[in-house]
């Protein structure tokens, strides 16, 4: 499905992962902590299924594992969930985990969410 409004990034993180996002500065570098030049965009497209295609065939070209859900699932699972709900959705694969918050915050919303689920 083609989305002219997105533009879907396929992005590579040399040893670590091959993964799609919207926005690079966003997911790459505040999330998971990467800066420009630690990564390369190697596709980009409007096509959230090309990209979804093209992702699993990167990953297996390169050797890295290739993810159970293509993007295009895992963005819907993500978008109702967010919908339904009000808590934040984490994803995880073999190379990374993303949290609700940026990297440069992960300690204090991991420390202030274990507290409150404390209580």
């Amino acid at each position: 499905m083609v989305d002219e409004n997105k533009k879907y990034h396929i992005y590579h993180i040399a040893g670590k992962k091959i993964g799609v996002t919207c926005n690079l500065t966003n997911r790459v570098t505040k999330q998971q902590g990467y800066k420009t030049g630690e990564y390369d965009v190697l596709e980009s497209s409007d096509d959230i299924e090309y990209v979804s295609l093209r992702e699993r065939d990167l990953q297996q070209e390169y050797g890295y594992k290739v993810d159970l859900r293509p993007y295009k699932d895992v963005v819907k699972i993500k978008f109702k969930s967010n919908k339904m709900e009000t808590k934040k959705v984490l994803s995880s694969s073999s190379a990374t985990t993303t949290f609700f918050c940026p990297i440069v915050d992960l300690r204090t919303c991991l420390l202030y969410t274990s507290d409150a689920a404390d209580e």
